[in-house]
């Protein structure tokens, strides 16, 4: 259920029926020879509530071993906006002796409409809480394990022109309950967009301070499911690396009467010398 430009509108335009179900699967790859994969199925016992259960991997060439993640969202709607609530889980493996745990919670709510019917607007507020434990070098050789609890606040405005041209303007600010500033945490394997949006396609293991973005969508017909999308998110760490640009450019498509199919572009930008490019691509069949 990870969200795309789309996703106020989308949510707020379909119910799904009681007792429909859909997967999705997501493959990305690019720099670093990274890799990853994400698979969800997805169940809507009422017209209120839909729950969801993913199992995703990646890998860096720099890490040991692949990192997996479970995912389990939970959407609830009601008279006033929905609640999207997921709860995750990063085990540790034989070689990434990383683990982490946390919860992402989102409200999302349409705002009262002004004098032109033709505007829409929406906006969501969330908060994030996970802990990772994880292993970190000595500056003088060694290692030992550290517990790195963690908040993220989140806000997000949509505004939506006939229904064709859709802005999402986003901002999340990072608080680390545990200093991570100045220092070298090269086993931490959480994703940090589990947290917040970030507007990355590649899993982010650095720690972010805040981070702020836009998108931008054209519908290309009719239905929301065909369109196209460009965004620009900006990322401040909290450690000594280099700010983060990045931009993302792709389709999103009707394939079939049940079927979907998104694929996009990802550039980052990190100081001078490093830029990295990530491809993107995400199907999903309803039954």
């Amino acid at each position: 259920m990870k969200k795309t430009l789309l996703v106020f509108a989308v949510l707020f335009a379909l119910r799904a029926e009681a007792g429909a179900a859909w997967m999705k699967e997501e493959f990305a790859f690019g720099s670093g020879k990274y890799i990853s994969e994400n698979i969800g199925v997805y169940h809507a016992p009422s017209t209120a509530t839909v729950m969801g259960a993913e199992f995703g991997f990646y890998k860096y060439a720099r890490l040991k071993e692949v990192v997996y993640a479970f995912r389990f969202p939970w959407l609830l709607r009601g008279e006033k906006g929905m609640t999207i609530l997921t709860p995750f889980h990063y085990p540790s493996t034989g070689l990434v002796k990383t683990s982490a745990i946390g919860l992402r919670a989102q409200h999302i709510f349409e705002l009262p409409r002004g004098n032109d019917p033709d505007i829409t607007s929406r906006a969501s507020f969330g908060v994030a809480a996970a802990s990772q434990h994880t292993e970190f070098d000595f500056a003088g050789g060694g290692k030992s394990t550290k517990q790195l609890p963690q908040l993220v606040y989140e806000a997000q405005f949509q505004q939506d022109y006939f229904k064709e041209f859709y802005f999402l303007m986003s901002a999340s600010a990072y608080q680390y309950l545990t200093s991570v500033r100045g220092q070298s945490l090269p086993y931490a394997t959480l994703n940090q967009a589990d947290l917040s949006t970030l507007g990355l396609m590649a899993a982010e293991t650095r720690f972010p301070l805040w981070s702020a973005g836009i998108d931008f969508t054209r519908t290309t017909t009719e239905d929301p499911n065909s369109s196209a999308f460009l965004g620009y998110h900006f990322i401040e760490y909290h450690t000594n690396t280099p700010c983060a640009h990045a931009l993302k450019i792709g389709m999103h498509m009707k394939i079939a009467n049940k079927s979907t199919f998104n694929f996009s572009y990802n550039w980052i930008a990190a100081g001078k010398q490093t830029k990295r490019n990530f491809y993107h691509a995400y199907v999903r069949v309803n039954f």
